[in-house]
Order: C-alpha cells, then structure tokens, then sequence
C-alpha cells in the first residue's frame, strides 16, 4: 500500500488545490424501491465566484457499470434535484461531476443527497469523489482509506454500514481490516481479502457479516469502527450509517480520517479548539469526540466549568446542558488542527439517532461571510435554521450587523430576500421554521427541496439547517 499522505489543514483553509476546472461527488443509491434518494444541487458557482459550469450525472451499478448519463441543466431555478431513472430495486452510484472553463478552487462540489424511508428522514453532503487526472500526476490524492469516526448501533433491529467508492483505476485483490471497538472499550477486529475493484466499483460492508455475535459484543450501546483498504484515484471518505433491517429507518453521515494513522499538521503552541452546542429544540443532544485523534490527552470544558478527561483511543459522549461552549485543550504538548466531533441528536425515541461530523474551531479558522445550505418546506420535511456567533474565536458579532438571508428553489428563478439584525440571533441559535424566515417558502419550493444562503461581513458566524418529518426522524446538516 501507499504511505499516508499529510492532510494539511492550513492547505486546506487557503484552497491549495492546484487548478480546478472539474469538481465531483459520488454518492450511494440505495435500493430504490427501500429508500427514496434525492441529490440537491445549488449553483453556488455562479453566486460565489459567477461561473458558468456545465453539471453532468452518471449512474453506475455497484460493479462500476455505467447503466446513464445526462446533463443537468439550471433552467427554472439555481437549483437542481436530481433522481435517478433507474428500475425498482435498483442499487449502485451516482456521480456528479461539475465542469468551468474558469478555476472553480474547490475540486469536491458541495451536493447533498436527501435519503428518505417510510419513517426516516436523511442526508449526507458529497464525501467520495473520483480524482481528475491532473490530482493523480501532481499526487495530490488520498487512495490509501484509514477510515474512521463511524457510529455502530446493531442490535436486534438495526445494522450498521459502510460504503467507499472506487476512483477510474482498478485495484488488485487486497486485504480490508476492520476494527470495532464497545462502549466499554473493548476491541474486536476482522480482516478478509476483497477482490479486485473494478473502475468506479462501490462496495457496501456490513460489519455484522464479519464479526460474529456483534450485537452481543456491543450489548444495547453504540460502538465505533475503522476500516483500513486501497483506492485506484479514489477519495476514501465513507458513507456510514446505521438503518433498520425491516427498512423502516436509515441515518447516515460521513467517515474521517482514522487520525492514529493518518497525519496531520498541528494548531500551534498553546492552541485550544473551540464547538458550540446551541438549543435545538430536540429531545436529546449528545457530543460525540471520536476515538481516532491524534495521539494525545485531551481536555474539554464547558461554559460552567465541567470538565472532561480523555486520550486518543477513548470514545467520549457528552451529554451537555445546552447552550453551551465547548473549549478543548492539549493535557501536554500541541492541540492538533483537528479534532473530529459530531452533534448526535434524536426528537423520537422510536427513531434513529443522527448524527452530524462537525469538528473543533481553532483561531486557524478563517472568517467566513457566506454560508449555504440544504432546507425543506414540504408535505414530507420542515426545516429550522440555526445561526450561531463562535465569539471565543472570530470577537463577537456587532450590535449593528445585518444577516442577509436568501432562498432558492428548483421551480423559482429568483430567490426571496430577507434582512435580519444581530438581535435576531437568540431565537436563530434555538433553530428558526423555514416559513418563518420566509412565509411564503412552501410555496416558493413546490414541494421541492431548496437552499438559503447567509451573507454577514462579520464572517464569525456557523450556521445548520435541522430537518424533521412527521414520524420524529431529525436530521442535521451544516452550512457550506
């Protein structure tokens, strides 16, 4: 295998990606007569940069096999939801790839893909792409997947999952390792030889069909998996989730660097990292600080002083009394860039929990002015906007600044506008209806999912979007 490459957050954070004239995501398409899959699209390439680009989408069968491919235009609105035309029962990928004669920067495209299940409600922004060619020759690639961050929860209803995708190249016969770790600590692993991937082949492991007596060894509480294999011009970035075995119910979000193995640059002396825990107006919110850190102990406290212990290779799940402010610090030595954590939160005890990879804000982060994100005002799912201010970070937002709010549809060339003030940001930090910002939104959509956009000079602001349908199923998404 190939030794792992550095992931550089301050790389990241100043776009140092070389020329990007395509970007690209690929997503799983689960059986289609079980879920019902929607990828939403915006053209945030002409509002941020106004480029014109040219979307094309390619569905492929789980052995990479290309089954159809069109071109996706933005003719009655900025954006676009696509659904496949395939047969009942059909299960593989869907590509999307984005093309610009101008530099796009960014070469992974912010899609979302709304999965949605008689009682569930879902979705995931892109995780896995193919690397375009000039990544591969200026090895700018990451093939080799040490995949974790990954909540297990099988028991007697519910199985856990995974899902890579596989780049333009093929891959020899490899051994995949997989490791899975219970909430008491203890550790159980399995390895078996994959055959060899074919171009664009995904691959869906199922962590109880290579460990036996999973639910058993995991006994009632959610676990946590890594899996280790090799890509051919892939992103490794995983697809993981947890849905019922009748069908009922799916909950997805998206692996991380396995960060024992993985590289990666550190903060700085004295560095700390920084996560806000809002209101959301739901039934439970946990935090969840996964295993795979850099080596080191860590620290967290909270804005009353409670304070939590933990090494690299502990699990934790905080159960704050929210709102609160999280800052996590380094026992000895440098804090790492990244701390990987999610939101994991839950409205129905009868529904699966979902869960949101966040991370850790450090002063690296640079100001942000403009947001967007996926929402719904539908028949099927209403969406709450949540805006926050990270003050410890980027100052505190001012008592004169202006939120400029936008939203966009598939069926609507122009978006509707609306001004907010910063006083508006108490009741925006404990989630907003959609049709509250913008009466007129069900309309506006027609039934379709569409998009805000958030535009404040004060760039210090974070903002999600929490969706819920009838049946209690919530899920969280942050902005872009």
């Amino acid at each position: 295998m190939t030794a792992p490459r550095t992931i550089s957050f301050r790389d990241n954070v100043s776009n140092q990606h070389g020329a990007v004239y395509r970007s690209s995501g690929i997503f799983y398409l689960p059986p289609t007569d079980k879920v019902h899959t929607t990828l939403s699209i915006l053209n945030y390439w002409a509002l941020k940069r106004e480029l014109q680009v040219a979307v094309v989408a390619s569905t492929r069968t789980m052995a990479g096999e290309l089954v159809g491919r069109q071109r996706l235009r933005f003719d009655e609105g900025l954006v676009i939801n696509f659904r496949a035309d395939v047969d009942a029962g059909f299960e593989g990928s869907v590509e999307i790839e984005v093309f610009a004669a101008d530099n796009m920067v960014i070469p992974y495209a912010a899609i979302i893909a709304w999965y949605e299940t008689p009682m569930g409600l879902g979705l995931v922004h892109s995780y896995a792409r193919a690397y375009s060619s000039h990544e591969v020759e200026e090895r700018r690639t990451v093939t080799r997947g040490r995949e974790g961050c990954w909540t297990i929860a099988d028991d007697a209803l519910t199985r856990s999952f995974a899902v890579f995708h596989n780049g333009p190249t093929g891959v020899a016969p490899q051994t995949v390792h997989l490791r899975v770790t219970n909430a008491a600590g203890q550790r159980r692993a399995a390895s078996w030889v994959l055959p060899a991937l074919k171009p664009y082949e995904s691959v869906k492991v199922k962590p109880a069909q290579h460990l036996q007596d999973l639910v058993e060894f995991l006994a009632g509480r959610a676990g946590q998996a890594e899996l280790d294999y090799e890509l051919g011009d892939g992103f490794t970035r995983m697809l993981v989730g947890n849905e019922r075995l009748d069908g009922s119910d799916l909950q997805v979000t998206h692996s991380n660097f396995n960060y024992t193995l993985q590289p990666t640059d550190m903060a700085g002396p004295g560095a700390v990292g920084w996560m806000e825990i809002p209101d959301l107006q739901v039934a439970a919110t946990e935090v969840l600080v996964y295993p795979q850190s850099v080596q080191g102990r860590y620290c967290s406290t909270d804005t009353a002083g409670r304070q939590t212990d933990f090494a690299t290779g502990e699990a934790v799940v905080l159960q704050p009394q929210v709102p609160t402010s999280l800052c996590f610090s380094a026992a000895g030595g440098e804090f790492p860039t990244r701390l990987v954590t999610s939101l994991r939160i839950t409205q129905s005890a009868q529904r699966l929990p979902n869960e949101c990879s966040l991370g850790v804000i450090t002063s690296l982060q640079p100001p942000k002015r403009l947001w967007w994100g996926p929402l719904r005002c539908d028949s099927q799912a209403s969406s709450r906007l949540v805006i926050h201010d990270l003050a410890q970070v980027f100052g505190g937002i001012g008592s004169d600044a202006v939120l400029s709010l936008r939203l966009f549809s598939a069926r609507r060339p122009q978006p509707v506008e609306v001004t907010l003030a910063a006083s508006d940001l108490p009741r925006l930090s404990r989630g907003l209806a959609v049709d509250k910002i913008w009466p007129q939104a069900a309309a506006y959509l027609c039934g379709e999912p569409g998009y805000f956009t958030l535009f404040c000079p004060y760039g210090g602001l974070t903002a999600y979007t929490l969706s819920e349908n009838a049946h209690g199923s919530v899920c969280l998404e942050h902005g872009f």
